[in-house]
């Protein structure tokens, strides 16, 4: 995975053999919710913490999954985009750094 900041908050990680794959992910205090149905929602654990995710799509219509989650160690919000095998073993071995 390569790693670019987009600016202080935000970072975009993209895997150089599959330019299908970026997990891009931002915190902030409050981050806008995806304007999803209710049935592309889904309430999830992160790293041991209560989280939602939905299942979004991006403006090409491909599908896309948005995990928003608050940092238990400061109370901002973070949100992690992504999609693909990639995006999944990233979130199966996410964890807050106390």
């Amino acid at each position: 995975m390569r790693q670019k900041t987009e600016n202080a908050q935000s970072v975009i990680f993209t895997d150089p053999d599959d330019p299908n794959a970026a997990i891009a992910t931002t915190c902030a205090e409050s981050i806008p919710r995806p304007p999803v149905t209710s049935d592309k929602i889904e309430a999830i654990s992160l790293g041991g913490v209560a989280a939602t995710l939905y299942h979004d799509k991006n403006q090409d219509g491909t599908p896309r999954d948005e995990i928003i989650v608050k940092n238990p160690n400061n109370g901002l919000e973070i949100i992690i985009a992504g999609t693909g095998v990639t995006f999944q073993k990233a979130l199966s071995s996410f964890k807050f750094v106390q």
